[in-house]
């Protein structure tokens, strides 16, 4: 882990692996995107399985 202060937050490097350790250990996270050009953060039921984070969404989520 790299740990670089940014004022009087820190932002952490993570490996991949300790990315999926984390994602792991909970089973709600949030996943950021782009709609409308604009930022887009939502809640994201997900699991690790295999190696994979697999991300639970319904079709009319897009909406």
């Amino acid at each position: 882990m790299n740990s670089a202060p940014t004022g009087s937050a820190r932002r952490i490097a993570l490996s991949r692996a300790e990315c999926m350790e984390a994602l792991a250990g909970v089973t709600v996270g949030r996943v950021a995107f782009s709609q409308h050009a604009l930022p887009a953060i939502r809640p994201a039921n997900h699991l690790v399985a295999d190696g994979w984070l697999v991300i639970r969404t319904r079709q009319e989520a897009s909406r």
